[in-house]
Formats: C-alpha cells, structure tokens, sequence
C-alpha cells in the first residue's frame, strides 16, 4: 500500500488492500499453485546441483496440469517485505539484483 500512496498514480486511488491481497493470492494460485504462503508448503523447491547455490532455495519450477503450457518452467521467487524501501535501501536492491541476474544466466544455461 505505501507503494501505491508513493506513487500517487491517479486510476489507483481508492484501490483497497483486500482487493490487492485477493488479486495477489490468485495470481500466486494460478503461477504457483501449490505455495501457500504462511504455511508448510509441499512445493517441491529446486535440490538440483544445476541451480546456483545463491538462489537454489528461491527457484521452483511450475508442476501443475491447468497451466501444462509452463510445466517445467522455473520461477524465481524473491520474498518481499513491506517494510523494505527499495528506492533508499541499495543493499536489498543489490541482492535482489544479483539473484535475478544469476536465475537469468541459469535459465540461458538450461535452454542451451
């Protein structure tokens, strides 16, 4: 929500922060169907050798029949903490810039 006042973007006004956490749980149930945030979750994370070790954690790969076309498919998830300012905090914004740029090269190695 403090991005959204931040940016002050007129068509976003009024949004309420139900409808941004309905709209977040149903795009992560449509890419990532079997993460449930805030509990134990039997998505099976990557334990293969192949992925770089700084982002073997972060990185699942799709494993879900109604969306057959992204079977397979990695995904990079990077944990986001509202409290993080990521305009002022250059620390965070280097971190998360390294991993995605290691999952990149990780994804180039494996369509290779």
């Amino acid at each position: 929500m403090r991005r959204l006042e931040r940016r002050a973007r007129g068509e976003e006004i009024g949004i309420k922060l139900e409808y941004l956490q309905t709209l977040h749980d149903k795009h992560e149930a449509w890419l990532c169907p079997r993460v449930i945030r805030g509990a134990e979750s039997d998505f099976d994370r990557v334990t293969s050798t192949e992925v770089p070790d700084v982002i073997r954690e972060s990185v699942c790969h799709v494993d879900d029949e109604r969306v057959a076309a992204l079977k397979g498919v990695p995904i990079l998830i990077l944990e986001y903490d509202d409290d993080i300012n990521m305009e002022s905090d250059m620390h965070v914004k280097d971190d998360y810039r390294k991993k995605v740029e290691i999952f990149v090269d990780y994804v180039r190695q494996k369509r290779k």
